[in-house]
């Protein structure tokens, strides 16, 4: 998918930060604080290598590539549950936790939540 590594080449720290990206956008804004918070999990380089891929991708491309992957790195509750809780985190990072990222919130956690 990137230019520097495929898909399938990818580590838990590339789905976490696809995750975060697509989270960034729900609000049609990825701001500095965002930024941040997803470089607070994740090397400079892993999020050069997503938002690389995730530039190329169609909102619906990239929901597609969240849920091909999420199995590879969501195995347990436990693996859910940190996913959520970083996500939930990145939310509120920007200091405005919105109606539409509390709706995308809920929508991530069913599709995270999924039998893979």
């Amino acid at each position: 998918m990137s230019d520097n590594k495929s898909q399938q080449e990818w580590t838990y720290d590339h789905f976490l930060c696809l995750v975060l990206l697509y989270a960034s956008y729900a609000d049609l804004e990825y701001t500095k604080d965002e930024k941040e918070h997803i470089l607070s999990h994740v090397q400079p380089d892993t999020l050069k290598e997503v938002e690389t891929a995730f530039d190329k991708l169609g909102d619906f491309e990239q929901l597609n590539l969240i849920m091909n992957t999420k199995s590879r790195f969501i195995k347990t509750s436990e693996d859910k549950a940190q996913v959520l809780h970083v996500l939930k985190n990145h939310f509120k990072s920007d200091g405005d936790y919105s109606k539409l990222e509390s709706n995308l919130y809920q929508f991530l956690e069913k599709l995270l939540l999924e039998s893979t």
